[in-house]
C-alpha cells in the first residue's frame, strides 16, 4: 500500500540519530512488526522518541491502523524500543487497504482518465480537491463522541480508511485523505495540525510549481457550506501564509513558508485586488463584463464591514437596483449578487459552477 511520500517531517528532524530513529520506525510500521529495537547511542527521553514517532505518522497517511497514543516506549542504555499499538487486526488491515486502493483507483480513473503525468500539478490538486469536497463529509457524530468521552468515539474518523471508504470523516482523517490521494499522484503534501477559531483542527500545505500554499478541505466541504455565499466553494483552496493565519495557527513553526496567491482560483481568474485601490475597479469590472453572482479576494488587505456597506450602496446606486452582498468576516472576501441572475461565473475554466 506504499504510496510515493513527501516526507517533510522526516527532512526536518535536526540531526541524524532522529532520522535514522524515524528511518527504524517507518520500516517497523510498513511491516507490521510488533517491536522494534534502535540503538541509543546517548541519554534519550520517551518524549524524544514519540516526537519522532509523531513524525512518521503525520508523514504517512497509509499507517491509518497505528494508534499512535497507546504505544510503548521503552529505553535502556543500549536500545529505544518502540512496540507499537495497532487498531485492527491484521485480517482487519489487509482488507481495509483492499478497499482504500480500490478507492484510490476510482478516483485516478474518475480524475485522471489520462496519464497522470499529462496533468500540470494545479490540474492534479484541484481534482483531488473537487472529488474530496464532494464526497465526503463531515462526521459530527465522531467528534461529539470524542468531546462526551465515549469508548466508541475510538473510529475510523480520524484516518483515510474513514474518509475515502466510508466517506465520512473529521478534519485529521479529511487531511489524511488529501495527502494520501496526493502522495498517490506525485504532489508534496503536508499534514498540519494546529487550532483555529473553533478549536483543535488539521488541514494540509500542498507544493505546487515550487509554490507552497495552504488547503482546508474540510472548511470547504460541500455537504458543510452554504453555496448561497458566492465565495464559498474554494474559500480555503490554496491561501497563502497572511489570509489563512487569521483563523488558523499551525501547532509548530517550520512549516514552509507560504507566500503566494499565484495558484489560488479567484487570482487566476481576476477576481482579486492586492490592495484597496484596486478593488473598484476589480470589481466593477466583473460587473460591466455581466457578472451576476461573483466573489472578490482582498490579498494584501483587511476589508472592514463599513467599507463592504459602502461599496455596495454604490454599486446599488450606479446600477439603480438593489445589491446583495457577502462579507466574510476575516476581512479577505467579499461576494456579490446582482438581481436577474441566471448563472454563476467560473472560478476554473472548466470546474464546476460556483
Amino acid at each position: 500500500m506504499r504510496s510515493a511520500v513527501y516526507r517533510f517531517f522526516h527532512d526536518s528532524l535536526p540531526d541524524k540519530w532522529e532520522r535514522g530513529l524515524y528511518d527504524a520506525l517507518e520500516l517497523c510500521l510498513e511491516a507490521r512488526e510488533t517491536e522494534t529495537y534502535y540503538p541509543n547511542t546517548f541519554e534519550c527521553s520517551a518524549d524524544r522518541v514519540f516526537s519522532v514517532a509523531e513524525c512518521v505518522y503525520n508523514d504517512h497517511p497509509e499507517f491509518y491502523f497505528l494508534d499512535l497514543q497507546r504505544c510503548t516506549i521503552r529505553i535502556n542504555t543500549l536500545y529505544v524500543i518502540f512496540i507499537p499499538k495497532y487498531r485492527y487486526s491484521r485480517e482487519q488491515q489487509l482488507e481495509f487497504e483492499r478497499k482504500i486502493e480500490a478507492v484510490r483507483d476510482a478516483v485516478h480513473t474518475e480524475c485522471f482518465p489520462q496519464k497522470i503525468g499529462d496533468y500540470s500539478e494545479l490540474e492534479r490538486e484541484k481534482k483531488i480537491f473537487d472529488w474530496i469536497a464532494s464526497h465526503i463529509e463531515y462526521d459530527h457524530s465522531a467528534l461529539k463522541g470524542i468531546r462526551d468521552d465515549l469508548a466508541e468515539a475510538d473510529s475510523s474518523a480520524w484516518n483515510v480508511y474513514g474518509a475515502l471508504v466510508l466517506r465520512k470523516g473529521v478534519c485529521h482523517g479529511i487531511a489524511c485523505a488529501f495527502k494520501y490521494l496526493c502522495d498517490s499522484v506525485d504532489l508534496p503534501s503536508i499534514v498540519v495540525c494546529g487550532e483555529t477559531t473553533e478549536g483543535r483542527h488539521a488541514w494540509n500545505i500542498v507544493r505546487v510549481s515550487k509554490r507552497f500554499y495552504h488547503v482546508d478541505c474540510t472548511w470547504d466541504l460541500r455537504s458543510s457550506v452554504s453555496f448561497d455565499v458566492p465565495y464559498a466553494r474554494y474559500r480555503y483552496f490554496n491561501l497563502p501564509d497572511r489570509i489563512i493565519w487569521k483563523n488558523h495557527t499551525p501547532e509548530i513553526d517550520y512549516l514552509p513558508r507560504c507566500v503566494s496567491a499565484h495558484d489560488n482560483p479567484f487570482f487566476l481568474r481576476g477576481f482579486a485586488a492586492k490592495n484597496r485601490v484596486d478593488l473598484r475597479p476589480v470589481i466593477w469590472k466583473h460587473i460591466q463584463d455581466g457578472c451576476k453572482r461573483f466573489a472578490i479576494l482582498c490579498l494584501y488587505f483587511d476589508l472592514t464591514q463599513a467599507e463592504a456597506d459602502e461599496i455596495s450602496q454604490e454599486i446599488a446606486a450606479r446600477i439603480n437596483c438593489t445589491v446583495t452582498y457577502d462579507f466574510d468576516s476575516s476581512g479577505s472576501y467579499i461576494g456579490f449578487r446582482l438581481p436577474e441572475s441566471k448563472g454563476t461565473r467560473r472560478i476554473f475554466h472548466g470546474g464546476k459552477n460556483e
